[in-house]
């Protein structure tokens, strides 16, 4: 009896293995899993962290930049006002445009109230320099601007002048041949008169001096 209670439990015991061996794999694919997702969460831990010091260091800069900003805006509003006030000191000044004595005397209060250091023969040669190659560039491309309109205005000129001459000489043949027309129709005319010609001469003149010729040899010829 013991022989077959060990041979029942031995059978029992392989069929648990049998259950419980899927479930030790699924166990195990299952810790895999946790152990990746483990991995990952500490993967994201330490983005989290680093996009926590960038954000904080950009917060820094976005503070600085502000700041910085803020005293242009200040600087800028400042620069603003002075220039107002002076355009309007300016203003009284050149008032006295006719009185070289008051304009003088303004002039150097301006200099006072508002130079407040002494530009260098340096500096000031370099601002000069700098506005001469600035109104140099700029007369060269009005020049640059000029010669082509320039050219483009004559090529049109060149092809109206061009028509214009073409029309000419069409009316100056067409003139041509209303004078020749208008001396043969006075031949016409006048022969007529002296009983040398026939009534249909006069329209053969209006036809014109080939034709009138023709028809005046052909007659005379009669």
């Amino acid at each position: 009896e013991l022989e077959k209670f060990k041979f029942v439990l031995d059978y029992k015991i392989k069929e648990l293995k049998r259950q419980i061996e899927p479930r030790e794999n699924e166990i195990a694919d299952m810790r895999r899993q946790i152990n990746e997702v483990d991995g990952e969460l500490e993967t994201f831990h330490k983005s989290n962290a680093e996009l926590d010091l960038m954000i904080g260091s950009l917060r820094k800069q976005l503070d600085s930049m502000q700041r910085t900003i803020m005293r242009h805006r200040s600087r800028l509003s400042g620069q603003q006002s002075l220039l107002k006030t002076f355009q309007s000191e300016l203003h009284e000044v050149v008032q006295s445009i006719q009185n070289p004595a008051e304009l003088r005397q303004g002039v150097s209060e301006l200099y006072k109230r508002h130079v407040h250091s002494n530009m260098s023969r340096e500096e000031a040669d370099s601002d000069i320099a700098r506005e001469y190659a600035r109104q140099k560039e700029y007369l060269e491309r009005s020049i640059d601007a000029l010669k082509r309109k320039l050219a483009k205005d004559s090529a049109m000129h060149r092809a109206d002048n061009l028509r214009v001459m073409q029309e000419n000489m069409s009316l100056i043949h067409e003139i041509n041949d209303l004078r020749r027309q208008q001396r043969s129709m006075k031949q016409a005319i006048t022969k007529d008169e002296s009983g040398e010609v026939i009534e249909g001469d006069i329209t053969r003149a209006l036809r014109g001096p080939d034709r009138w010729a023709s028809a005046a040899g052909g007659f005379g010829g009669a």
